[in-house]
């Protein structure tokens, strides 16, 4: 375990080693709760089916903590199979399968992140977080990397990334730079959108169907409805989910949560498509079966964060 998880993520692990089956279950979720694990979202309605060690497990790799989701995935095996299980007999790919969903026996909706997975937006965003980074003199004006684009901007909301990239800034600064980003992303995009491969044909297979649909996202609304118009897809959606606009956004489930609430649906019915590890830990955190779009990701990255299934393509 040391050699794959963080010098703090080892030492909260530590203290719970050959502790008896379940006992760390709940003091471990307090103590992860208060480094960020992402806590229950307070919607009308939310699926129950799942196991309370199933919901750690599940919460651990959302909140970036796959000790705690290995300790209880570990815990759990022993309780069912009656004999002891090491946890540093586990990997954190392994753990992560552990708490991905199962495939739905019976499908009734489908829920869609936007960028990168109804549209190829990612090359678009770094292109133009490149430009208005360098007029903002971030990195004394040296252009941001495609591999510093994935792993500290794509998936994240904008409040975040202006607090990790300029935490000189008041919260009024990040605010006017991320209109000044969008409304640049907007422009371009007005001429750049094309559909994923093969999304119009799954598209048109959900409404013979008769499944519900939600597009779940991190985006701004405005960037959310420019794309969804760019695609030619805004009213083929039941709803449209802000991340801005609920409670937290991914990769707390709350986005997801608040989806299948105004869907009436329950995670065990559903099937989300998500292009990012945010994203992805969103999703598998609310219990939903979880399809991974390799737009922009490494597959290893969208495993780890939970992914049961990974596509190229609608194609697939």
């Amino acid at each position: 375990i040391s050699q794959t998880l963080s010098e703090p993520a080892c030492d909260m692990i530590a203290p719970y080693q050959g502790a008896s089956a379940f006992a760390p279950a709940l003091p471990a979720l307090k103590s992860g709760l208060s480094r960020g694990i992402p806590s229950f979202c307070r919607v009308a309605r939310t699926s129950v089916s799942m196991t309370l060690s199933r919901f750690i497990v599940s919460a651990a790799f959302a909140g970036g903590m796959p000790c705690l989701a290995l300790l209880v995935a570990a815990r759990e095996k022993k309780h069912r199979a009656g004999r002891p299980r090491k946890p540093s007999m586990l990997t954190c790919e392994r753990a992560a399968s552990l708490a991905a969903p199962p495939c739905p026996r019976r499908l009734e909706g489908v829920l869609f992140d936007i960028d990168g997975t109804l549209a190829d937006t990612d090359p678009l965003h770094f292109r133009v977080f490149v430009d208005v980074l360098m007029e903002a003199g971030f990195n004394e004006g040296v252009p941001i990397s495609r591999d510093f684009f994935l792993d500290r901007i794509t998936g994240r909301q904008n409040q975040e990334i202006c607090r990790d990239l300029f935490p000189g800034w008041d919260d009024q600064q990040g605010v006017q730079f991320a209109d000044h980003k969008e409304a640049v992303f907007r422009e371009r995009a007005a001429t750049h959108l094309v559909p994923m491969p093969g999304l119009d044909k799954l598209m048109s297979w959900c409404t013979a169907e008769g499944l519900k649909k939600a597009a779940v996202t991190n985006a701004p609304r405005l960037n959310a409805e420019c794309i969804l118009d760019g695609i030619k897809r805004r009213t083929w959606f039941d709803e449209l989910v802000i991340g801005d606009e609920c409670e937290r956004g991914k990769p707390d489930p709350c986005p997801y949560l608040t989806a299948m609430s105004r869907l009436d649906l329950e995670a065990d019915a559903c099937i989300a498509f998500e292009d990012s590890p945010s994203g992805a830990r969103s999703a598998v955190a609310a219990g939903i079966y979880t399809v991974g779009i390799l737009s922009g990701q490494s597959a290893a990255t969208l495993r780890n964060a939970g992914c049961s299934m990974l596509i190229e393509s609608y194609d697939d």
